[in-house]
């Protein structure tokens, strides 16, 4: 490589070395938004969902849905759809009722054990953590919580 070559080639490295700071600025300013519209989703009032067979949670509203199922009849949770690498949903089943029916989830989400439906005039909750196409559990309410 002649001289002359090197010398474009360096005003061409040195062109893009003077960008970093602009580009990790604009990265860290994505990745704060990122942040921020996360727990503005957190934040939002919990959505209540509609009781059918089976019960479709729209992740685009929210983050935390809750169900009071009306009768004793099993019932299917679908898989939350979008389902976004990174989201957290948080699932609170409030009976109101009486004896509920069994519940399950959608092939694609996973939970640890068999869920156990409240008894009447108490809740459970569970948090799932999604990938992009499936949703795990990683906590739920050990015991029935008083309405």
């Amino acid at each position: 490589m002649m001289l002359p070559q090197m010398y474009a080639k360096l005003a061409q490295y040195s062109s893009v070395l003077a960008a970093l700071p602009e580009l990790s600025d604009a990265l860290r300013r994505n990745a704060q938004m990122s942040i921020t519209e996360a727990f503005e989703t957190l934040a939002q009032a919990p959505k209540t969902l509609t009781y059918a067979n089976p019960v479709v949670i729209d992740a685009d509203l929210g983050a935390e849905f809750r169900l009071t199922p009306t009768d004793g009849v099993a019932i299917t949770i679908s898989d939350p759809t979008p389902m976004v690498d990174g989201q957290i949903i948080v699932l609170t089943i409030i009976n109101t009722f009486g004896v509920l029916g069994a519940l399950s989830f959608g092939s694609n989400t996973k939970i640890g054990a068999a869920w156990v439906q409240p008894a009447n005039g108490y809740r459970r909750t569970i948090w799932l953590s999604c990938d992009g196409s499936k949703c795990h559990e990683i906590g739920r309410t050990a015991v029935d919580v008083s309405n």
